[in-house]
């Protein structure tokens, strides 16, 4: 059993943070994507969401969620290319009956 992350509440008061990275949960894939948290109550853990994930690339269920700390920082062109110039595949929320919700075509960021 994977431990008992933190609630949104928790992430969004607390820490103020906003947003989540979503990890591929299967660690030869390596596909993630960075979401924005208001859709979920401040009830709900971490934790909770993660087996509703299905990567689109590799169809691995199951994903790593955890706080996004840089979601509210612009980006510094010094650093050289920034993710929003790489092409990633979403990863696709589904619900515990197995049926997409809100399924996002592959993007780029």
């Amino acid at each position: 059993m994977r431990p008992q992350k933190i609630t949104f509440g928790e992430m969004r008061d607390e820490m103020g943070v906003s947003g989540v990275l979503v990890y591929c949960a299967e660690f030869r894939c390596g596909h993630s994507m960075a979401m924005n948290a208001d859709r979920w109550p401040d009830d709900l853990r971490l934790s909770d969401i993660e087996p509703r994930f299905v990567c689109a690339a590799c169809g691995k269920r199951g994903a790593d969620v955890r706080p996004d700390f840089n979601g509210n920082t612009p980006a510094i062109p010094a650093m050289g290319p920034t993710t929003s110039s790489l092409p990633f595949r979403a990863l696709t929320a589904v619900s515990r009956a197995g049926r997409l919700q809100g399924r996002r075509p592959a993007e780029t960021l």
